[in-house]
Parts: structure tokens; sequence; C-alpha cells
């Protein structure tokens, strides 16, 4: 009659006869899932977000704008994912984000995509449509292309379908600053440039 008991692994079970069983892990069970995470997507340090996610005036908006460009600092896009790129040029309805670049990937069997926007033209950006990218990898120029009012670059993530606000899933290199709230007008002055309210 089969008897149930309680093993942990490393316990030992003593058979019949005198042998002894040792209880191993079951390394069959698949390994916890990890949260999403991404690579910070700009080599501009000090990593700044110029605009978050959310409501700004009378919009919505889905991603963040962080401070980057190419010919200010020599600040480069950088894959947050391994993809494969589906966009590199401008979005047919979507000029408002300029020169873009989109990777998609299946995470955790969830279909993500990354949108890179505002790069440079022309020689902005670095791969084409259908090539793999890796993580670090980099992609392109950001500069102020569709309707920007100054240098910055535009990231936001979509998981099967839906927008989410990537911020707490970025691997930072440092707490980011913050440097401009979601108000209706608003001038962030640099050494470089004045930044006006973007609206992507």
């Amino acid at each position: 009659m089969p008897v149930n008991i309680d093993v942990l692994p490393g316990d030992t079970i003593n058979l019949p006869g005198g042998a002894r069983l040792l209880v191993l892990e079951d390394d069959s069970a698949p390994p916890p899932e990890q949260p999403l995470r991404f690579t910070y997507p700009t080599t501009y340090l000090p990593a700044t977000i110029t605009s978050p996610y959310g409501p700004r005036g009378n919009i919505f908006h889905y991603g963040i704008d962080l401070r980057s460009s190419w010919r200010y600092w020599q600040s480069e896009a950088v894959a947050a994912i391994d993809g494969e790129v589906i966009l590199a040029g401008l979005e047919p309805g979507r000029a408002y984000f300029g020169q873009q670049v989109q990777l998609s990937a299946v995470i955790q069997g969830q279909v993500v995509i990354v949108r890179y926007a505002h790069l440079a033209q022309p020689n902005g950006i670095y791969v084409t449509v259908g090539q793999q990218v890796t993580r670090g990898q980099l992609l392109g120029r950001p500069n102020n292309t569709g309707v920007s009012y100054g240098d910055h670059l535009h990231f936001d993530v979509r998981v099967d379908g839906a927008f989410v606000n990537p911020t707490d899933m970025i691997d930072w290199p440092a707490a980011p600053l913050v440097v401009s709230a979601h108000l209706p007008e608003r001038v962030v002055a640099t050494q470089h440039y004045t930044e006006t309210q973007e609206l992507t």
C-alpha cells in the first residue's frame, strides 16, 4: 500500500534492506518568472526624465521623454531588449513621432514592443527592418524630428498591445533626475538649448 510522506531536498529516506535514498531538488520545475526589465535606452548621462509617463495638460503621455541628443552631447539610443526591428523610419499616420525605431520581442509569453522616437534625419537610424538586435546595441541618434520643440528621446513600451509605464522597469545607471513635471507649459533651460513641452 503506498504511503505518502513529506520530504524536503536533502532528506534521507531509509529503505527496506538497509538502502538509503537521498532526496534531491526537483529541477524539472520551471524557474520563477523574472519581472520585465529594460536596459536604460540612451547613452546620455546623468539619466534625466524631461517628461514622465501620465497626464500632460489635456493629453496623456504614453511614454517617457529622456534628455538625449546627438548634436549636443553625441548621445545615442540603445536597445532596451533583445528583439527584432519592426520599424525604422516614419510610421504611417504617426508622423508626429518623427524618425523612429521600434523593436519587438516575445518575453515570458508576452509581445513587447518598444519605441524610440524623434531620431535624426538623415543618418539618424543605424538599423533596418528585420534586423535582430541585442540589449545595449546602438540604434540611432536622438534629435527633434516630428512634433518636438527640443532634442530628446521619446521611449514607450507596449505589452500585448497596451501601453505600460516603463519608468520602474528600466535599469537606470543611477536614480533618474526629473527636471520637469506635468504642466501645461514648461521651459527647461540647459547650457545647449531651451526645451519647451514636447507633444510626444
